[in-house]
């Protein structure tokens, strides 16, 4: 056998055991680079599944449209918006008195009735059913008034004749009520007193006394002073 064909041989032999030798790795290490691969990548997806999936927990504000803090009515009207919650719960004087599902628009409206009369704390909690999360809102503070403010005048007296051309028209009401004598203003003090200098014309002059509270119940009277010389 020629020196040539020998190196041809042996050359063949060495390529040969190359190509063995890249199987081996391709079938071992180059499969496993792959599978690991595919996990990484797995894992990324998955990790960002999670994430929008705890995004998508996350409760929003329970943004509770204007609630009146008197109203002269033993109900009101409730309502507002949310983010991600499937219904609202409503607390009237730490009783639960309303369930309400949450609309497409994330919306919800309500009528509460049976509002003590004084003072009602009022509170909702948002709830999301499938991570069982609940928010609070903080307490709304509603009086409820039904009776009109008192007006009494204790000077001068209805139908009284007297010769000044101005006199002071004083008298008491209830507190936080608004005083108007002939649609005009009165200062009125702390306990509700108040004291008010009015001109006069000569003969009979009328004065309309009017007091509305702060729950918007109203009261009014005449006043009658007749100016003689």
């Amino acid at each position: 056998m020629s020196r040539l064909l020998k190196y041809k041989q042996k050359k063949a032999l060495i390529n040969l055991g190359l190509i063995i030798i890249a199987i081996f790795i391709i079938f071992t290490v180059g499969f496993q680079f792959i599978i690991k691969g595919s996990v990484f990548i797995a894992n990324v997806f998955s990790d960002k599944s999670d994430t929008d999936q705890v995004n998508n927990q996350i409760l929003g504000e329970i943004n509770i449209n204007e609630i009146p803090t008197a109203t002269n009515s033993s109900k009101i009207k409730v309502s507002g918006s949310t983010y991600n919650m499937d219904s609202v719960l409503i607390f009237l004087n730490k009783q639960e008195v309303d369930n309400i599902e949450i609309n497409s628009k994330n919306e919800f409206s309500t009528i509460i009735d049976n509002l003590n009369t004084g003072e009602n704390e009022l509170y909702f909690v948002g709830i999301q059913k499938k991570s069982e999360q609940r928010k609070k809102t903080d307490i709304f503070t509603i009086i409820s008034k039904t009776t009109k403010p008192k007006i009494e005048i204790s000077s001068p007296k209805d139908h009284s004749i007297t010769p000044k051309t101005e006199i002071n028209i004083i008298g008491k009401t209830d507190i936080d009520v608004i005083i108007k004598i002939n649609d005009q203003p009165v200062v009125a003090s702390s306990d509700g007193s108040f004291n008010h200098l009015v001109r006069l014309s000569e003969g009979e002059n009328k004065f309309i006394i009017n007091a509305e509270d702060e729950a918007g119940n109203t009261d009014s009277l005449t006043l009658t002073i007749v100016y003689e010389k």
